[in-house]
């Protein structure tokens, strides 16, 4: 359990969210801030946010039941929070909107460090990313980060309580899926270091537009940051560089000096040389190499020397949902946790790649947000498994029937299975995996994928 103290008193979070204190019934500091009731824990704030399947207003009493502190509440949802409160030792903080009470809270806490902020965003690869800087920082001095991918406005909030006196560096990723929300992620972190990393056809369906999301992420580079980073690879960086008010570094196998050597594991991810200095990334995948030699390029700058690159690099863990590997009678590649075109290509191409005794297998799910670009994107997914070499697909949701349309057309020679109801695909699934099996498991978020993992890893 947290013991870092992050407020002492209601009065000090009203100040800090530009709220009130409207009843102070506890004297305990706050360790913790939360935004669901089920993870208020002794000493947590909780924030009551008004959403769409569910007002954080109704569950007040069930934070306090489980040690909430204080809440942070909305005006016009006082004689509510009364209700829930009367009696009970726990402070009262309103707000005229709780996300931008927790957004200012947020802010006003960064803002009593020192730390030095690296912000992150991008289509893909934020997270890796985000990762391998913050293992390499960590062995320099004290580093928070995002905990897995809370970079909303809400996500972003929540991850900066992480800084606390002794951190000197932070590390949060910025992610955005509608236009006007990087002004805000970025004034709540005030990075010195911005980072973009590509620019894909994800959230199309909210922006409308390629251009509406170049637009959107290219602001991360603000006048007062002290380095700006960009993948050598984006297609639109000569767009973005031009228009940014920083000079902007390109990063890449091209672009980052000092890569001496660079050896593809396979499944065992990447084997580097920079500088002289031996390092291994647990990452498989040219994507995951990418994002590492980005935080290369990022640490270097930040006064790393090759030794702490390497022992950070060698730290790094595979991360759940994002080409994380699991050895066994079968071995699965879990990609699952979200997916547009560009990152269902490359981890394909990464499984084409790979050197196999057994049969080669994918498991895909639907691409959501895709917009007007969503049927192309499928079908385009739909050639690249067709010239893969893989011996069974699995795929499910309706957007996905345009794959399966181009490869029946396309005559694929393997196993070929299409379903929009998940049940047929794990019992397809199942009878067809077999010992010494290569899986792949890849979708967007809503499809959940990973729910085949308990059938592929049950032998």
């Amino acid at each position: 359990m947290n013991t870092e103290i992050l407020f002492n008193s209601a009065s000090e979070i009203a100040a800090m969210a530009k709220g009130v204190t409207y009843l102070n019934n506890s004297t305990k500091p706050v360790t913790s801030v939360v935004i669901s009731s089920k993870d208020a824990v002794p000493g947590s704030l909780f924030v009551a946010l008004s959403g769409t399947r569910a007002d954080g207003h109704d569950y007040i009493s069930d934070a306090v039941s489980r040690g909430a502190v204080a809440v942070l509440a909305e005006e016009s949802q006082t004689y509510k929070c009364m209700l829930q409160l009367m009696g009970k030792p726990c402070s009262l903080i309103l707000v005229k909107d709780t996300l931008k009470g927790l957004q200012e809270l947020a802010r006003s806490h960064v803002s009593r460090f020192n730390a030095q902020i690296v912000g992150i965003t991008g289509s893909c690869g934020k997270t890796t990313t985000k990762e391998i800087i913050a293992s390499i920082l960590s062995v320099k001095a004290p580093t928070a980060k995002t905990p897995g991918n809370f970079n909303s406005l809400c996500g972003l909030p929540l991850s900066v309580f992480g800084l606390n006196r002794r951190s000197r560096y932070g590390v949060f990723e910025l992610g955005v899926d509608h236009v006007g929300e990087m002004d805000t992620l970025n004034s709540i972190v005030n990075p010195a270091v911005a980072i973009l990393t590509n620019v894909c056809s994800s959230h199309l369906e909210k922006f409308g537009s390629i251009r509406a999301l170049v637009d959107e992420k290219k602001k991360i580079f603000t006048p007062d940051l002290e380095h700006a980073y960009i993948s050598e690879d984006c297609h639109y960086k000569n767009y973005i560089i031009k228009d940014a008010p920083v000079a902007v570094t390109q990063f890449g196998v091209r672009c980052t000096g000092g890569l001496d050597s660079v050896i593809n594991l396979g499944l065992n991810g990447w084997f580097l040389k920079y500088r002289g200095v031996k390092m291994h990334l647990n990452c498989m995948g040219w994507h995951s190499l990418l994002d590492c030699i980005c935080a290369i390029t990022v640490a270097t700058d930040m006064g790393c020397t090759p030794m702490q690159i390497a022992e950070g690099v060698a730290k790094t863990e595979q991360i759940s949902g994002r080409s994380k590997v699991y050895n066994g009678e079968i071995t699965v590649i879990d990609d699952s946790y979200n997916a547009n075109y560009e990152s269902s290509y490359a981890i394909i191409d990464a499984v084409q790649k790979i050197h196999w005794k057994g049969r080669k297998n994918l498991a895909l799910g639907s691409m959501k947000e895709l917009g007007t670009q969503s049927v192309t994107a499928h079908r385009k997914i739909g050639e690249k498994i067709g010239t893969s070499g893989v011996d069974n697909v699995f795929l499910y949701g309706k957007e996905m029937e345009e794959a399966y349309r181009v490869l029946r057309r396309g005559a694929f020679r393997g196993n070929l299975v299409y379903s929009d109801n998940f049940e047929e695909i794990r019992r397809d699934v199942s009878q067809a995996m077999r010992s010494g099996d290569l899986f792949l498991l890849k979708g967007s978020r809503a499809m959940q994928m990973e729910r085949l993992l308990p059938t592929l890893l049950r032998r």
